[in-house]
């Protein structure tokens, strides 16, 4: 530094020296308060970044100028509920300091805004910070050097606490007893010699259990260093002890939610962007979760995927929310020798609730970004960019490169044996005892190494009760199954292709029993079978990457410099961890299932065991949906599905595959000869019906599209047995008794007719309009009687006047066609719907039955359920490309229908036959993949009817299908409902 540089330095300080001590009086304790943030203030107000101080800026003028001094105090609120400071001109944090309890003056945080449907606390924070009960704070000094900034941050506890401390030995047992008599903290001291067993969660689930659990509060903290990746770091550490007991604010803060919010057990800092998102995954813990937890009599917690958690370790909690824990009887034999361990231990285990938010000051109730915002930051370019830096580019491949039509592996695995038992009824148990087959193999090899499905099988042959061929064709089905449902993650295989034919050399790895022969196949029907200059699999060489040693054996292998090497991969433990922990690059590929439940839609891929057939059934929608690993516009949800083709297959395929399964395997089916699908609704339904028969279920039986709507039936059945309730039941009407006929029986009376323009309204006009059709009651059996031969002719020539037992299917609720058409046929029939309310049970008089699918036998629309509320979506997809069924006549001989007039734009017209294709296109991919076996497993058809719910709610969108989805029916005297059909999901 030159001598006019040092000068300049010290006038700069002599000045900002010179302002301090001119400074407002209150500029101390406004400082010691914590209510001013000075990183905050220079992040939340720009032009102010420059000035050498902030606090200076604020307490002079900022306040003035309506500025707020950090997240904690909302000076502006605090000047509207109190008039008579804000007329003073006085620093609002100044006078809230130094006002006398006796006034009862309040402050609030500010609070920022949430995601939808998330929620931010808004906290009242009085003048002192006395809690609610006894407090301890236990610290994990294994660093006792780093222990004095701790004990500097708990200055800003002023009320008495007991303090807890582990320390390694002796030495750092005098360091922290010193440390803690110059800070004079207001507290009681303990400081033991804690084993090194557990890291800082040993000490306080055994050395310290029982005295915590005489508190009502804990603060847990500690003294570590490293992040995941064993990096030295202090920062961090930082900044989450200054969130939780950085400033008497922040103290104040926490001890007023407990007080205010009895539901509330953990108040943690959010995770600091020192740490990456995949840090809230389980990582290499899940292992030890389920004795942990069943230890604390815990039966229901996140198994895999991202979850909210403290960590580092820190955070203050309510005794009884952690009581279970320190009443477990742990020990520190519990916990595992202290061997460097980044992950994979009991005591990480256990780090698995407000977040505080300290950056945005927002106190997130049961909600938390997770870091990932990282994430978001990823997309091809970047991949593509991260490829051109390195010389060796390695690539998972199951769910990286490809992915399957199914969200989990095992149901594929399942389908092998429900496809077996056709062929071999002896074969029972497949899945089990495959699994048991591999256990055995690896139990031959020592639990050494890695084993192949030539071993698995070999191991299964030994197992007696099958024959040889039963056991060959299972390995073969395993082997077509595995090629038949796999398809390549597009974005990834193009990087891949990319990476070859840039030059790098490129490699792919995967733990796996499949052989080689397997995995060349997959990775050919993928398009890219040549870009691999060698491959590596845990089946052929021993090693595996979750285990940890498949990367070191690369390195011996492939001698590439960390640096110079990219790996591309799916798990966040086996991936990304693991190879982070070697200083290789890494880009994450996230898995299809964990971006499902990311992107709002976790009901397609949350399936129990019992139900496992769902994965198939919705296998093909999360391939859609999260075949791209990089969500587009940098937003995980809501999710756009633009093309109404895609649309149609990923949102609306499995609804209705979901429903013919189920009508497949009815158990009345097997007395039904032939199914009548109704129009319009069964236009789309009879088509995919006929080929799933195609496809190798020809016992299936045969189906008809019947030509019929409410109007032309019920006008028919008035013929045979007139019945005013008929006529009035509906859900309501409004127009003339003209327009009512119109609507209801296709009868159009004369200009002039008696009561043809009279204005009626439904219910509320019913004795009048009761009365007017019993009057007219010759015209309108007379129509009914003149329609009665032809649809008669009709029905005959479409079988169903032969005493065939015919089943009816339509989309629901009341079966009034059935009952119409009942009445025509002088016979029962059986009705499947996707839905039915107790009204249906009207057919059984006559002798006919009702069932439904997703509801059935519901008391009435008055009770709806997710089926009932979005209906219309279903009724304005399924419905048929031409208007409703008007009139049945016999014109020379020939059967005729004509049509009302179809009120849908040719642009709706063409969105729903693009729907329709998606949703065919669906079928015929499930179909090719698992052949008629997709309608013996069991699904659980509501979890396709969630990917429904999530258009109407707006979980998904498509801008294009929800503006053309519309219902075209007069029958309640609106000649068009379907405005009103999609407006959540269109967003209105």
């Amino acid at each position: 530094m030159t001598g006019a540089s040092r000068l300049k330095a010290l006038e700069r300080r002599a000045a900002l020296v010179k302002d301090r001590l001119v400074a407002p009086r209150s500029a101390a304790p406004v400082e010691a308060s914590g209510f001013f943030d000075p990183d905050w203030y220079r992040a939340t107000y720009p032009d102010l970044a420059q000035l050498p101080d902030l606090l200076l800026h604020y307490l002079r003028q900022g306040y003035r100028e309506g500025r707020n001094p950090g997240p904690l105090f909302d000076g502006a609120r605090y000047l509207r509920e109190n008039p008579d400071v804000e007329q003073a001109g006085v620093n609002p944090v100044a006078h809230f300091l130094r006002a006398p309890a006796s006034e009862g003056r309040v402050a609030w945080n500010i609070v920022p805004p949430a995601p939808t449907g998330r929620q931010n606390l808004t906290l009242e924070l009085g003048p002192g910070t006395t809690p609610a009960g006894t407090v301890a704070v236990m610290v994990h000094a294994f660093y006792p050097d780093t222990f004095d900034s701790i004990c500097r941050a708990l200055r800003s506890i002023e009320f008495p606490f007991s303090l807890l401390v582990s320390v390694p030995d002796a030495s750092g047992r005098d360091a922290a007893l010193a440390t803690i008599g110059h800070h004079r903290l207001p507290a009681t001291s303990d400081v033991r010699i804690c084993p090194n067993r557990g890291r800082n969660f040993g000490p306080l689930v055994s050395e310290f259990a029982a005295d915590i659990a005489r508190h009502d509060f804990v603060l847990h903290l500690h003294t570590k260093r490293s992040l995941y990746t064993g990096a030295e770091q202090t920062a961090w550490r930082d900044e989450l002890v200054q969130a939780l007991v950085g400033s008497r604010a922040v103290v104040s803060a926490a001890m007023e939610l407990f007080a205010s919010r009895p539901d509330v057990g953990l108040l943690y800092p959010t995770t600091t962007d020192h740490l990456a998102y995949w840090a809230h995954h389980w990582l290499g813990n899940a292992g030890h979760a389920a004795g942990l937890f069943s230890r604390l009599g815990v039966d229901t917690y996140p198994t895999h995927g991202y979850f909210p958690y403290p960590v580092g370790g820190m955070f203050w909690a309510r005794v009884d929310a952690v009581r279970p824990l320190l009443e477990a009887g742990l020990t520190f034999d519990d916990f595992p020798a202290e061997a460097g361990q980044n992950d994979g231990t009991l005591a990480h285990a256990i780090e698995r609730y407000v977040e505080f938010d300290a950056a945005t000051g927002g106190f997130q109730l049961d909600w938390s970004t997770l870091n990932l915002e990282q994430y978001l930051r990823f997309s091809v370019d970047g991949l593509h960019q991260a490829i051109e830096r390195a010389d060796l580019v390695s690539f998972d491949i199951f769910d990286t490169v490809i992915t399957r039509l199914s969200a989990r592996p095992d149901s594929v695995m399942r389908s092998v044996g429900t496809r077996l038992l056709r062929d071999f009824p002896e074969a029972t148990g497949y899945f089990e005892r495959r699994k048991q087959a591999e256990l055995a193999a690896r139990e031959a090899k020592d639990w050494a190494g890695d084993v192949s499905l030539t071993e698995i099988y070999r191991q299964f042959a030994l197992d007696g009760g099958w024959s040889s061929e039963a056991v060959e064709a299972a390995r073969a089905l395993e082997i077509g199954s595995e090629l038949a449902t796999s398809l390549p993650r597009t974005v990834v295989a193009k990087a891949v292709a990319m990476a070859a034919e840039s030059g790098k050399r490129v490699i792919a790895m995967s733990d796996t029993y499949l052989e080689r022969e397997h995995i060349e196949q997959l990775l050919e029907l993928a398009g890219v079978g040549d870009c691999f200059d060698e491959i590596y699999l845990s089946s052929e060489c021993g090693f595996r990457k979750d285990r940890g040693d498949m990367w070191g054996y690369l390195r011996s292998r492939e001698l590439t410099p960390s640096d110079r090497w990219l790996h591309v991969g799916d798990n966040e433990h086996a991936d990304i961890q693991a190879a982070t922990d070697l200083g290789i690059a890494t880009y994450h590929c996230m898995n299809p299932a964990t971006l499902m439940e990311l992107r709002g839609l976790s009901a397609a891929v949350a399936v129990d065991d019992a139900r496992w057939g769902t994965d198939l059934l919705l296998g093909p929608t999360v391939a859609r949906i999260a075949n791209d690993p990089f969500p587009e516009n940098g937003h995980f949800s809501p999710v756009d599905i633009p093309s109404p083709a895609e649309f149609g297959y990923a949102v609306f395929g499995p609804v209705v595959l979901a429903f013919l399964a189920w009508l497949a395997n009815h158990a009345q089916m097997e007395s039904i000869d032939h199914l009548y699908f109704l129009s319009r609704e069964g236009h789309l339904l009879r088509s995919m019906w006929e080929r799933i028969r195609a496809s190798g279920a020809p016992e299936l039986p045969p189906s008809t599209y019947l030509l019929t709507s409410r109007r032309s039936s019920m006008a028919t059945a008035q013929a045979v047995r007139f019945d005013v309730d008929e006529l009035l039941e509906g859900s309501g009407f409004e127009g003339s008794v003209g327009q009512l006929l119109q609507s209801r029986l296709g009868l159009h009376l004369a200009v002039g007719a008696p009561y043809r323009d009279r204005l009626v309204r439904l219910p509320e006009d019913e004795v009048v309009v009761r009365a007017i059709l019993e009057d007219l009651r010759d015209g309108i059996t007379a129509h009914g009687t003149a329609e009665r031969a032809a649809v008669t002719a009709y029905l005959e020539r479409s079988g169903l006047t032969s005493g065939v037992s015919a089943g009816i299917v339509d989309i629901g609720y009341s079966a009034t066609i059935q009952k119409h058409l009942q009445t025509v046929l002088g016979r029962g029939l059986t009705g499947f719907y996707m839905g039915t309310i107790a009204k249906a049970a009207q057919v059984e008089a006559q002798g006919g039955a009702a069932y439904g699918s997703f509801i059935e036998n519901h008391p009435a629309w008055t009770t709806p359920t997710p089926f009932l509320l979005h209906s219309l979506i279903l009724e304005a997809f399924l419905t048929a490309p031409h208007g409703q069924t008007e009139r049945t006549e016999v014109v020379d001989g020939e059967v005729s229908h004509s049509f009302r007039p179809d009120h849908r734009s040719d642009d709706e017209l063409e969105i729903l036959d693009q729907l329709h294709a998606g949703a065919a296109s669906y079928c015929e991919d499930l179909l090719e993949a698992y052949g008629r076996t997709i309608l013996d497993v069991p699904i659980d058809a509501d979890r396709a009817l969630d990917l429904v719910i999530a258009f109407a709610t707006g979980s998904i969108r498509s801008q294009r299908v929800a503006s053309a989805l519309v219902v075209d029916d007069d029958f309640c005297g609106v000649s068009r409902r379907g405005a009103q059909v999609t407006s959540v999901a269109a967003g209105d």
